[in-house]
């Protein structure tokens, strides 16, 4: 797991694209692991970061621009949801937030490399 704190604190809509946590999300225990690190109840979700130009990769319904913010939920593709075990939720939806380069290239870079680094396409 990262911690990633970055410029001044936000808070609200806008405190995601300063302020997460992030884990692999290939690893269905991460899901319990962030879950006690924030002292949240066991079958809460934890949500995705996504590039923008991913989402259709990733998801099966169409993402809006609402999704920057993490307020639409929306259907994990099956073939992805094997893949991303720790941010699908038991009825294979997510709710992801899309990251998009002009509006935020550091945290966009920093998805990106862990997108290469572990070969995904």
């Amino acid at each position: 797991m990262v911690a990633w704190a970055r410029g001044k604190a936000e808070i609200g809509q806008w405190g995601l694209r300063a302020r997460s946590i992030l884990a692999d999300p290939r690893d269905r225990r991460n899901v319990e692991r962030l879950n006690i690190l924030k002292g949240r109840e066991m079958w809460r979700p934890v949500a995705p970061s996504i590039l923008a130009g991913y989402a259709t990769h990733v998801m099966a319904d169409r993402v809006a621009d609402l999704a920057r913010f993490m307020l639409q939920a929306a259907i994990v593709r099956p073939d992805m949801r094997q893949l991303i075990p720790a941010v699908t939720h038991v009825d294979g939806s997510a709710r992801p937030q899309t990251v998009d380069f002009d509006t935020n290239p550091s945290y966009w870079t920093l998805i990106d490399q862990f997108r290469r680094r572990t070969g995904e396409k």
